[in-house]
């Protein structure tokens, strides 16, 4: 048996799937696979309690709530303020007159248009 059928025989007895006993207990001999199984369980207890004990998921949501709140407000105010102290940057390091023209064109009149 190769190493991944021991992991296909390890998940399809987590899938609740038909499998054969002497297959299973291959598997079974090998530390990874052993370690797969009891993660497995160690989830679905978790689950199991978290679907039978409701309040801690209510608290959780309230709190999960009033923290995208945060983020979103976060989300709206940090580039409107960075712009702003960019913009004061800017403004603090740049002179307020434009710049010297390098050449200057003029045109006569009567000359150059009609």
């Amino acid at each position: 048996m190769t190493r991944d059928d021991r992991f296909a025989v390890v998940s399809a007895l987590l899938d609740r799937e038909a499998v054969d006993p002497d297959m299973l207990r291959v598997a079974l001999e090998e530390p990874k696979a052993r370690a797969e199984l009891v993660d497995f369980v160690r989830l679905r207890e978790r689950l199991a309690h978290e679907l039978t004990d409701p309040e801690p998921v209510a608290a959780r949501t309230a709190g999960s709530r009033a923290r995208l709140w945060v983020a979103r407000a976060a989300m709206l105010l940090l580039p409107l303020l960075s712009g702003l102290a960019a913009g004061a940057w800017w403004a603090e390091r740049r002179e307020l007159r434009p710049p010297e023209p390098d050449r200057v064109i003029r045109f006569v009149r009567g000359v150059d248009w009609k």
